[in-house]
């Protein structure tokens, strides 16, 4: 039969306490790993972001400029009178028959637009027209930004508005 000895197992015991309580804790290096990657994804993830709210404006946009133009159509055919849809390229502004609010374009927005000269009265607006009938003398606004361009169009015979993504 063998003997233990009182102190070899309180040494033993207090040794693993020891070791499993010092086990317990993250080192300074370990910490500023998890810090560095947090701080990586964080910027990473708002850069992102930023280019998803800027996508998503313009995405925006181009469906309110179309909502727009089809109500100025309905506006139009409902009460039998001609009725616009007007863009001031000065001020990068846009209203429409039947709605006495403006509408402002964001700065990092950029416009082209395409429609009958004659129709307007100024030299930096253009004009989009709808009969009673609902046909329209036709154009295409085309918003962009970046990499991002939306086109929006006026068929003038049947004056149909639809949205392409290009």
């Amino acid at each position: 039969m063998e003997l233990i000895d009182k102190n070899n197992v309180e040494k033993k015991f207090l040794t693993n306490r020891v070791n499993k309580q010092h086990n317990l804790g993250f080192t300074l290096v370990e910490l500023l790993v998890v810090l560095t990657i947090s701080l990586t994804v964080i910027s990473i993830t708002t850069i992102a972001y930023g280019k998803l709210s800027s996508s998503a404006y313009l995405k925006d946009s181009a469906r309110h400029i179309a909502a727009s133009l089809r109500y100025a159509r309905n506006y139009a055919v409902a009460r039998g009178v001609e009725s616009s849809f007007n863009i001031n390229l000065a001020n990068r502004t846009y209203s429409f028959s039947g709605n006495n609010q403006t509408y402002k374009f964001k700065t990092n927005i950029n416009l082209d637009v395409f429609s009958a000269a004659s129709l307007s009265q100024l030299n930096n607006e253009a004009v989009i027209r709808f009969a009673p009938d609902g046909s329209s003398s036709g154009g295409r606004i085309t918003i962009y930004s970046n990499d991002k361009k939306y086109i929006v169009y006026v068929d003038w015979l049947t004056g149909r508005i639809g949205v392409d993504k290009h």
